[in-house]
């Protein structure tokens, strides 16, 4: 699948995520020209954070052409950058849906179970004297409610 900069918001899947300390790659007047080229993003370019390289993947597993990333759709350092972030509640709500990266600190946190073994909970199972025992893993709203990423503001 081929991932390129487009300005066309007509269905498309969009990205919530945390930055982190370490700012993703980011368009920017420098760099447009190259991000346009065609392979120009790649889930396999190492300048791409994992959560965004994860949603790529997603996207391309589910059929989807377009996907919504802040840092590679708002031009970056521009005074038009600041009209666009305050907006991001349309573009959100424009989207066919979603993905919200809920886990971790930082735009490197990843999707758990995009990629075989990043699950980071099992359901582990066991047999005791013909019953069989597994451990409950937290229900969803609990872990999206205690998220760090649900502390942002627009969220």
């Amino acid at each position: 699948m081929e991932f390129r900069l487009h300005d066309k918001f007509d269905g498309f899947v969009a990205l919530s995520y945390m930055w982190g300390l370490q700012k993703p790659l980011m368009l920017l007047s420098t760099n447009l020209a190259e991000l346009e080229e065609e392979g120009g993003l790649s889930p396999f370019d190492p300048r791409i954070p994992r959560t965004i390289k994860d949603s790529m993947i997603l996207c391309e597993r589910l059929g989807e052409d377009y996907l919504w990333v802040d840092s590679l759709c708002i031009m970056q350092k521009t005074p038009e950058a600041s009209d666009q972030i305050k907006r991001m509640d349309s573009i959100y709500q424009s989207a066919k849906f979603t993905i919200v990266a809920a886990y971790g600190t930082d735009s490197e946190a990843g999707l758990p179970g995009v990629k075989p073994g990043s699950r980071v909970l099992e359901q582990r199972m066991a047999d005791v004297r013909g019953l069989k025992l597994a451990n409950v893993l937290p229900q969803f709203t609990y872990t999206v409610d205690n998220s760090l990423w649900n502390t942002r503001g627009w969220t």
